[in-house]
């Protein structure tokens, strides 16, 4: 037996490719699509064991930070995260909603990322829900109008998908026959809708979403939804509707109506999601509006506002509200700053702005129940800055620019606020930085020393510098003010 193998192994090494592989897989064709797949194995196998900084299977997902957490999973599952930590929630593990860079937005659950649903790309998930075992929400996926009801939960120690199945009528039904759906709308709502009144959008012979002539005003048009007229959002009845559209694969429908205060407003699905205007800055002089656009934003329930700052301009741009979790949170036109650090922010006071700069300045209180200083930046690393703790902002500092630092040496206060520091790194050099913002170099010369801490305008802080060269310089922010050194002795 043993001789007989050993002559069919020499008789096939002396054949060809097609002759072996109609041998042993029937066909040349599916003996190359193995040995593809076996090379494909291997180079994968060998940048994994080439990786000497790859966590094991065994590591704690508990123990690691946002970022860390963040390399993980990007080298796990070959993938680049350009969102961290969207509407990040705990329950019996930990969930985040995360964007990659072909702009998808997948779950997270602690280190397990879902990609795929079934045999279907997702492309979007929405309408999260939390229950006592398991995540439950509806999932976009690519390339199909409707929705997929879905959940997450543990199951020997794995996590896994699975289909819901109570929510199969859900409202986001589609129609292929418009008339059926033209008779739905006039029995739901008491109306005659005829030849001419309706302008309706199909994908792929669905009837989805489309524009009707207003029956109680024949000069304004109101969207619908499948079988839901949106005549109001918060209120506010719809004066005009335009530019209807999917986006991304049909995981949102995205359109703008026009309401009772004469501004267009952005909408995805059947929420208003923000104010359409060309402008950065957007004014909401309707509190129910912003309420509304708000609460559908971030999924919470507004129990309470505070007007700390209003009426710029005959417009509504700094508040706080309380949520039914009685936090509350500070936000800055329709952008509502509920976490930092993937710590939930529980409660805000003191809110002031800068009439020249228009930065927001607030207190906040994060769940570990420290009260942090928080400004308005264009990002999130900038805004919050630590009011007194040290230790935290050192921390912070060290793993942010990869130093050590031996000491701090000065900080400088103004309005009670710990404006900006001088840290001293184990290698002797003196560095500034404001809130966590480091300095080490100006025009990539390195920075030596600094001293003279001071403010020359509202908020905006001064220094002296000694580059490389060993000469001073005047320094404001991140700038040289005076090119000619200043001379020291």
């Amino acid at each position: 037996m043993i001789n007989q193998n050993l002559d069919d192994i020499l008789w096939l090494l002396g054949k060809g490719f097609d002759t072996i592989a109609e041998e042993l897989w029937h066909s040349p064709e599916e003996a190359r699509e193995v040995v593809q797949a076996v090379l494909d194995n291997k180079d994968k196998t060998a940048s994994i064991l080439e990786d000497k900084d790859l966590w094991t299977i065994d590591t704690d997902v508990s123990d690691l930070d946002w970022e860390e957490l963040k390399i993980l999973i990007e080298k796990k599952y070959s993938v680049q995260i350009i969102d961290d930590a969207l509407n990040a929630h705990e329950i019996f593990g930990i969930f985040w909603t995360v964007k990659l860079d072909n702009l998808k937005l997948v779950p997270l659950v602690w280190d397990a990322l879902f990609m795929m649903l079934w045999m279907d790309e997702i492309v979007s998930i929405i309408e999260l829900k939390l229950s006592d075992d398991k995540f439950i929400w509806k999932a976009k996926v690519k390339w199909n109008p409707l929705t997929i009801d879905f959940s997450i939960s543990k199951i020997n120690w794995i996590w896994e998908m699975h289909k819901e199945e109570f929510d199969s009528q859900s409202t986001t039904q589609s129609y292929k026959d418009w008339g059926d759906l033209k008779i739905q709308l006039q029995d739901k709502y008491k109306i005659v809708i005829n030849l001419g009144d309706a302008t309706i959008v199909t994908n792929n012979n669905w009837v989805l979403y489309g524009i009707l002539d207003n029956f109680w005003n024949p000069w304004l048009k109101v969207p619908f939804v499948w079988t839901k007229i949106l005549s109001s959002f918060a209120w506010n009845p719809v004066k005009d509707t335009r530019s209807l559209a999917f986006w991304q694969y049909w995981a949102y429908l995205k359109w703008e109506v026009q309401l009772s205060d004469w501004d267009w407003y952005r909408f995805e699905w059947e929420n208003l999601i923000w104010k359409e205007d060309i402008a950065w800055v957007q004014i909401y002089s309707d509190w129910s509006i912003l309420e509304h656009i708000i609460q559908n934003k971030y999924k919470i329930n507004i129990l309470d506002k505070k007007y700390e700052l209003t009426n710029w301009h005959n417009g509504n741009f700094y508040w706080s509200v309380t949520t039914d979790e009685w936090y509350k949170i500070p936000f800055f036109w329709d952008h509502l700053y509920d976490r930092f650090w993937l710590k939930k922010v529980t409660d805000s006071k003191n809110i002031s702005f800068s009439s020249i700069s228009w930065d927001l300045y607030c207190n906040i209180r994060l769940d570990d129940w420290v009260w942090y200083e928080y400004n308005w930046w264009p990002t999130l690393w900038d805004r919050l800055k630590i009011y007194n703790d040290w230790n935290d902002i050192s921390s912070t500092i060290e793993k942010s620019h990869n130093l050590s630092i031996d000491c701090c040496v000065e900080n400088y206060i103004q309005a009670d606020w710990s404006m900006a520091w001088k840290l001293k790194l184990t290698t002797g050099v003196i560095l500034p930085f404001q809130w966590i913002r480091l300095f080490t170099n100006i025009w990539w010369r390195e920075i030596k020393d600094c001293s003279g801490i001071h403010t020359v305008s509202s908020w905006f802080l001064a220094w002296d510098v000694q580059l490389e060269d060993n000469l001073w310089h005047d320094f404001e922010g991140d700038t040289i003010k005076w090119y000619s050194p200043l001379h020291r002795n």
